[in-house]
């Protein structure tokens, strides 16, 4: 685990170097933070998926079509799952979050 204050209220690009930064050689990769910067991250990954808000614990999964994280950008994930404490179907929103 590896503590990124720089995720908290800095921006989209603070993401971004983060990934670079913190990818190493590991297959996973998982990002918390808040609002507004979340959401406005999760919807420059997939134009061809958009959420208005992500809410309080939202969980969501983009599969990313790199070898290693050094390559990672936007432009290679693809939205694959989302749900939230408060969604109260049995089911998530769309997709598996394991795979």
């Amino acid at each position: 685990m590896h503590e990124a204050p720089a995720l908290y209220f800095q921006g989209l690009r603070a993401f971004e170097t983060t990934i670079h930064q913190h990818g190493g050689d590991v297959n996973s990769i998982m990002l918390v933070s808040h609002n507004p910067d979340l959401t406005g991250f999760t919807n420059s990954l997939d134009q061809d998926w958009h959420i208005d808000n992500v809410p309080t614990c939202g969980l969501l999964r983009f599969d990313c079509a790199i070898k290693s994280w050094q390559e990672w950008s936007a432009a290679s994930c693809n939205f694959v799952y989302y749900d939230y404490p408060k969604n109260l179907d049995t089911k998530p929103i769309s997709g598996t979050f394991f795979r």
